[in-house]
């Protein structure tokens, strides 16, 4: 009594199971056609459906014990159609009593399907000669997807900056009119991003027919992130009042992106009075995290200077904490200049395009400034010129003393010497010229 309450309990419960289909056709005493199984179950619209059949040789006393040349075909009913390319037909050959074949066949579920089901039949003929067709077998089509949907994503702010919070928030829309419970959503981040004082997963309970439900992730991008689009696979699972559980994938995108950041200095200049012409070196550096493609520099025309050089510099791309130099050969015009004007134009790290002005500090000194501090050459002075002639001087007395003594060394000695007396001489006319007649 025990093991046949068992075995009612386990039948009923086999046909309780969401999925599982088993429809038996006696076609006639040599056949039996069986739907195992669909997949998808229930099929959609507009989707591919794969029935699972057996065929069997029932056992009987009656009639011979083998059947050959079996040959069986799947007659799908529109809006079900066979798969394209495929005849529906299947050659299993000879089977004895008892025996069975298993074979499967990919439909069509046409999308101008209205109803809730689906049907085909199956047609075998064997050795006999006979052709026999069975009743129809259906299958579940469900038009609405049961599941979840996400009707919304946020993201405050919209770019996220590397080693910056953002938060993101999804609305959660049940379009059904089923109850919905133990949601979960669960996000797969990249190396880039973590949670910010949570997990990554997300539950809520239950969601009402035709209601919404919100919930929000606090991320954090890692400091070293490069500016791009990056994509978040993310799950939704749910259950529906049968107690059948769904899942979902999305994807979601988040950019991350840092504003450009350029530095601009003059690093040489050779200009630095009026009426002066030379080279001005500029030094454009890349200082944030994010790249700088396609990066023109412009030296925009002023009175103040004339340009002898090219205005307009491609420079190409910049990578972070990466610099060039661009050189400009000017020449200046007036002594009230104290600042060069620049432009730059380029792209951003999603091809977006920029532009930005500069004014990097240029010195310019007047004439006595420059000579003062020992820019420019400096005129000489009387002294000079008499340092000079003392000098030459020199020179042609040790020549002279050197032909003389026919030894450079005692030519230079003895000019020495003389010179020496000589300006001992001076020293005494000088004293004696100031000594004060005797009273």
């Amino acid at each position: 009594m025990n093991k046949n309450l068992l075995i009612s309990s386990l039948l009923l419960l086999a046909l309780c199971i969401p999925g599982i289909v088993a429809q038996t056709m006696l076609i006639d005493n040599d056949a039996e056609v069986t739907l195992e199984r669909v997949e998808p179950d229930p099929a959609k619209p507009d989707n591919y459906v794969d029935v699972f059949l057996r065929f069997t040789v029932p056992n009987s006393n009656t009639r011979d014990p083998k059947l050959n040349n079996i040959e069986v075909e799947i007659i799908p009913e529109f809006p079900l159609l066979l798969n394209p390319g495929e005849t529906g037909k299947e050659n299993i050959g000879s089977l004895v009593e008892g025996g069975f074949s298993t074979f499967k066949h990919r439909l069509l579920v046409d999308s101008s399907i209205t109803g809730e089901t689906a049907r085909f039949q199956v047609r075998y003929k064997s050795d006999k000669g006979t052709s026999l067709l069975s009743d129809y077998f259906e299958i579940d089509v469900r038009h609405i997807d049961p599941g979840l949907s996400i009707d919304q994503v946020t993201l405050n702010p919209e770019r996220i900056r590397p080693g910056s919070v953002a938060e993101m928030t999804l609305s959660i829309n049940n379009p059904t009119n089923n109850l919905m419970s133990d949601v979960s959503i669960d996000l797969t981040l990249p190396d880039i991003f973590t949670p910010s004082g949570e997990t990554a997963t997300k539950r809520i309970k239950q969601i009402a027919p035709g209601s919404a439900h919100s919930v929000s992730f606090k991320l954090i991008a890692d400091p070293a992130a490069k500016a791009n689009a990056y994509k978040i696979p993310l799950q939704i699972e749910f259950t529906d009042p049968q107690g059948t559980t769904f899942s979902r994938n999305e994807t979601l995108g988040i950019l991350v992106d840092a504003k450009p950041e350029i530095f601009v200095t003059i690093e040489e200049s050779e200009v630095f009075m009026v009426d002066q012409s030379g080279n001005v070196v500029v030094s454009i550096a890349n200082t944030g995290p994010s790249e700088i493609k396609f990066l023109t520099l412009e030296l925009v025309p002023d009175s103040s200077y004339e340009i002898l050089s090219a205005s307009k510099v491609y420079v190409g791309d910049l990578s972070p904490d990466d610099f060039e130099t661009i050189q400009f050969e000017l020449f200046l015009n007036d002594a009230s200049l104290s600042q060069l004007k620049l432009y730059v134009t380029y792209k951003d790290s999603f091809n977006q395009p920029q532009e930005a002005g500069f004014a990097p500090s240029l010195t310019v000194y007047s004439k006595e400034e420059a000579a003062r501090l020992g820019l420019t050459n400096q005129p000489n002075s009387p002294k000079t010129y008499i340092i000079y002639a003392i000098a030459i001087l020199f020179l042609l007395q040790v020549i002279r003393n050197w032909r003389r003594e026919h030894d450079l060394w005692k030519g230079f000695k003895v000019s020495l010497k003389n010179d020496f007396k000589g300006v001992g001489r001076f020293i005494i006319r000088l004293l004696r010229g100031f000594k004060r007649p005797k009273q």
